[in-house]
């Protein structure tokens, strides 16, 4: 439903500001926004509209009501289980991104591979999603689909110039983990032992999810506009 369009070796990049940089380089994990915190600040992000019934005639009075329920538990208690981070795909540096998403004196773009970053979720207990994102009409008054990936990877054409790929985890336990393979042919997850599991760093917004660095990060750039004290540092 929702191809990537990507090659293994196409580049993606994430602009930040030094902290958040500094951040991921001490804790070696990388931070996932919850869909409900992205849906506060923008209303249309994570909507669908309610689907019609085919057939209503044939529906009785209490699945109608349970449907109901459903729709209301989609919408707003189902976007609290899902964690998001976002990325930019591009062969090339983008001005735009870096005006929108880094300090322009002092930012850095994390740049790597699609394959790679794949495979630096390896070590999380957590099934990982990587899609990228859907433009279509700002109403989104055809999105009808209720899992809460397919709804976060589909944002307005005004948004188009962000070419953004976005990564899910979905679920606040940590029961499973995610497993590559060296090809990039295979990606899914097992379980994990009882006496393996560990607790997840979060806060009120999000969780901390573990990353290999080798793979999350190929190349650093230093905004173009930063003077060389902070490309020193």
């Amino acid at each position: 439903d929702f191809p990537t369009g990507l090659n293994n070796d196409d580049k993606v990049w994430r602009y930040v500001n030094f902290t958040k940089y500094v951040d991921l380089l001490e804790k070696k994990k990388q931070y996932f926004v919850s869909g409900y915190k992205l849906m506060e600040i923008d209303p249309y992000e994570g909507y669908f509209q309610k689907s019609s019934f085919l057939y209503p005639e044939r529906i009785d009075e209490f699945s109608k009501k349970l449907f109901e329920q459903k729709y209301i538990h989609d919408i707003n208690e189902a976007p609290k289980f899902v964690f998001v981070n976002c990325w930019h795909v591009n062969e090339i540096e983008s001005d735009a991104m870096w005006k929108m998403y880094a300090t322009l004196n002092a930012g850095i773009a994390i740049q790597t591979t699609y394959k790679k970053l794949q495979k630096s979720f390896h070590e999380h207990h957590q099934n990982v999603t990587i899609r990228k994102v859907r433009y279509v009409d700002n109403k989104k008054k055809d999105i009808t689909v209720s899992w809460i990936p397919h709804r976060f990877s589909m944002k307005g054409e005004s948004f188009s110039c962000e070419n953004e790929l976005r990564i899910f985890v979905e679920g606040i336990d940590n029961t499973t983990r995610c497993i590559a393979s060296e090809d990039g042919k295979y990606y899914g997850c097992d379980i994990i032992p009882q006496d393996e599991r560990i607790s997840i760093d979060r806060d009120d917004n999000g969780i901390y999810v573990k990353v290999d660095l080798n793979d999350f990060i190929e190349k650093i750039y230093v905004s173009p506009l930063s003077e060389k004290w902070f490309s020193d540092l």
